[in-house]
């Protein structure tokens, strides 16, 4: 008996505040309506009573409205008006004349003139005073706290005491034996029943309290019930639940009758419990869930009569409690037991996807109750594919068809949009969301049904889809489930690499294998939504998400570097030389520079870019010939071709697009003067390697640095460039700096002889044309210095 009251105080405790906080919400509510439509009577009248004073005021005087004119013969005065009209002559000037009555009376008071003068016409503008002064402000609503604790939390404190008393009052009368198990039993219907007596009596002046006394009437019920039922015995488990049943049904009876949703709030919890007040602990799942479908369709078709929101949440979060607890409690090894319960779940999710028409019956607009519908019709399908998964696992199938649920999920999302849009139903945010819905199940069913590099292939087909779809259609949720796929797709990409080892696979041919075919499609998915977003610019940029600036420069060059990573992996993979990756990455980058040149031009800010290729491209030249190998001797000399070309056509586009002798213009020259020099001394190592000059390595790296230099010195003298004229300086200073510390004391007799007589000659000569051309070009810098110091 100890363990049945602190059941029944834990149900209390939890039910109790459950149902003061819904019917303390309600009659908030009716509150918050009374008061808005009160509020909206009052600006109906005060609008009224300004128009009609406006309106009053707009009338003006017939005096000032009219102007007199001249006639013939003035007739005597007589006491008549009726004489008025015929002694003069009146033209409206102004709006129409007011009604005869309000013309005599006016009129009245008026001597006549003692001779015609003309009165010129004076039009008064209304001053409609009432509509300039300012509104009313809007009355504030004010909470009546010792009106909210003595008459609403009292009641519902004062209803839980009750049930507390009455419930200590017969364990007192049993520990005492005052009373037998069917007296106790009559006892606690007895009590339920003249609290609903009571509740009924009052329900007309006091709403809210005989709801509380009518929630307290069933909830004595209930627990009498299941007293006599688990420690009397004096029902049977049929008759029990059958007495559980028609309680409910009873009480949501009475809250359609009396319009209380919270008896309807009531009703329902009271009708899942009753499957547990009622439990042996051996009953049958079947029953038990064919009885709470049953109470789902009931519930459900209320809320829809009577538009109470509340219910198919409740109903919702209650029942999938329901299936989760029994799960957790029961092991489902067999496939027949896995099917039924699969179909109860279908049953489920159909019953609560019934809640989109509340939400198009509602003629309240967007309100909360909309949203917090839509949100269990959103989670309704989410927890509906888990427990499909879950149960689908049992079923011991031949084949996998998990990937059919999420799937079949989209399909009846989408057929919901399509029945709106034939309805003509302008629901925008409804249509929104279930549209993400169905993308998102889309993409769910992917990774559920297939493995591996499949997964990769569908999201990047779907970016590519919704990107095209937003620019057809305009539909925001197209371009959001796009930008997310491509970081699923990055995602998923980098997860099929990373597995995979550098070892060539067995079985396997290189560029023809579903790994590199998948990363391939992949990069070429970035670039084509690249491409869309450069072709619908204008739409594009109204998503802030997939703007042209910067989601086409980082598509296009994330396109670029997985393509360079795909192709270096696979190559890696299958053993392939250094010196032939090497050669791919040089061509790839000089095809790049090309390729791209006109959507990203070299000095308009990518100049970093092109930079960047050009070391690359020396530095994989370097890479490959400094640990020289005989077997790369070719593929080396087509690297040199590679990077010569990189680096020419890297000049070109940049002094195309840049004034000469600028800035910007001089530090791009000493950058590519320094890489052309590294390019030519590395190609002069190689070339005494090719020949089988290894001894001469040194006096070659001193005759190339001077050749560039003389060189450089040559185009300086030539362009009038003193940027190129002081670099050559410099790589002389090395050289001479070399030859003095190192050359004289290692290099071997020969080459010291090339090394001295070549410097020499060099040195002489340009000492020569330093000479000779002395007065041209010192005469421009001392112009150019001229014109700074007058600007």
């Amino acid at each position: 008996m100890e363990d049945l009251i602190i059941i029944l105080l834990v149900i209390l405790f939890i039910l109790v505040p459950i149902i003061g906080w819904a019917m303390l919400l309600g009659r908030i509510r009716d509150v918050s309506k009374q008061l808005l439509s009160m509020e909206a009577m009052l600006q109906k009248l005060l609008e009224k009573k300004t128009d009609a004073s406006a309106e009053e005021e707009a009338v003006p005087e017939p005096v000032a409205q009219r102007s007199v004119v001249e006639s013939p013969t003035v007739p005597p005065q007589t006491d008549s008006m009726k004489e008025v009209p015929e002694a003069r002559e009146y033209i409206s000037v102004a709006p129409p004349p007011p009604p005869p009555r309000e013309m005599i009376t006016s009129a009245a008071p008026m001597p006549p003139p003692p001779a015609p003068v003309e009165v010129r016409p004076v039009i008064e503008s209304p001053m409609p005073a009432a509509s300039a002064a300012p509104s009313a402000p809007k009355p504030s609503k004010k909470i009546n706290y010792e009106e909210f604790i003595g008459g609403n939390l009292f009641g519902k404190i004062g209803i839980f005491v009750l049930v507390v008393g009455i419930g200590l009052f017969v364990k007192y009368a049993i520990d005492n034996e005052w009373i037998n198990e069917v007296s106790r039993t009559i006892l606690g219907f007895a009590t339920g029943s003249g609290l609903l007596l009571i509740a009924a009596k009052l329900q007309k002046k006091y709403r809210a309290f005989s709801s509380l006394l009518a929630g307290g009437a069933f909830a004595t019920f209930y627990v009498t019930v299941a007293v006599a039922y688990h420690y009397y015995q004096l029902f049977s488990q049929p008759v029990a639940f059958v007495i559980l049943v028609v309680l409910t049904v009873f009480m949501a009876a009475l809250a359609v009758l009396y319009d209380r949703r919270e008896l309807a709030v009531i009703a329902l919890l009271g009708g899942y419990i009753a499957p547990f007040l009622t439990s042996s602990g051996e009953g049958n799942y079947m029953v038990l869930f064919s009885y709470i479908a049953i109470l789902n369709v009931g519930m459900f078709v209320l809320s829809l009569f009577k538009k109470w929101a509340e219910l198919p949440m409740i109903s919702f979060f209650s029942t999938y409690l329901i299936m989760l607890l029994f799960q957790m409690n029961t092991s489902v090894n067999d496939p027949v037991m896995a099917l039924r319960l699969l179909l109860f779940a279908s049953l489920f999710y159909v019953i609560f996807l019934l809640p989109l028409l509340s939400i198009l019956r509602n003629d309240r607009g967007w309100v909360w109750t909309n949203r917090m519908l839509l949100m269990t019709v959103v989670l309704n399908n989410f927890v509906y594919m888990g427990f499909s998964l879950l149960f689908v696992d049992h079923l011991a199938l031949p084949v996998k068809i998990h990937g059919l649920f999420p799937l079949g999920i989209a399909i009846v999302n989408m057929v919901a949009i399509l029945w709106l849009r034939k309805r003509g139903l302008e629901y925008q945010f409804l249509l929104h969301t279930l549209l993400g819905v169905v993308l998102t199940f889309v993409s769910i069913a992917v990774p559920v049904q297939l493995e591996g590099t499949f997964i990769t292939l569908f999201w990047a087909s779907e970016m590519v889809l919704l990107g095209w779809l937003y620019a057809q259609s305009k539909a925001r949720m197209y371009a959001y489930f796009s930008f997310i796929l491509a970081w699923l797709t990055l995602i998923s990409f980098v997860m099929d690499i990373v597995p995979y080892e550098i070892d060539l696979t067995e079985g396997q041919t290189i560029f023809a294998n579903k790994l590199f075919v998948t990363n391939a499609f992949v990069c070429l998915s970035y670039l084509v939504l690249a491409v869309l977003i450069g072709r619908y610019r204008e739409a594009f940029d109204k998503t802030y998400i997939l703007r042209y600036t910067p989601a086409n420069a980082v598509l296009i060059l994330l396109s670029v570097f997985l393509g360079n990573v795909v192709v270096v992996w696979e190559m890696s993979r299958f053993t392939v030389a250094g010196s032939h990756i090497s050669l791919f990455q040089t061509s790839y980058i000089l095809f790049l520079s090309i390729v791209l040149s006109r959507r990203f031009r070299l000095g308009a800010g990518w100049s970093w870019a092109y930079f960047s290729g050009m070391i690359f491209s020396v530095v994989l030249y370097a890479l490959t010939i400094l640990p020289y190998e005989p077997e790369s001797g070719r593929t080396a000399w087509m690297i040199l071709a590679t990077v010569v070309a990189e680096l020419v056509w890297g000049g070109v586009l940049y002094y195309r697009n840049t004034p000469a002798r600028s800035s910007a213009s001089n530090g791009f020259t000493i950058y590519l003067s320094l890489l052309a020099t590294a390019t030519w001394t590395l190609a002069v190592r190689h070339l005494l390697h090719t020949v089988g000059w290894n001894d001469s390595l040194s006096a070659g790296f001193s005759i190339a640095l001077s050749v560039a230099g003389f060189v450089l010195m040559t185009l300086g003298m030539r362009r009038h460039l003193k940027t190129l004229r002081m670099l050559s300086l410099g790589v002389f200073a090395v050289v001479l700096g070399k030859l003095l510390i190192v050359d004289v004391w290692t290099m071997p007799i020969a080459g010291k002889i090339a090394v001295f007589i070549l410097l020499g000659v060099i040195l002489l000569l340009l000492s020569f044309l330093y000479q000779k051309l002395k007065n041209v070009l010192f005469s421009d810098e001392c112009d150019e210095t001229e014109k700074e110091e007058n600007q």
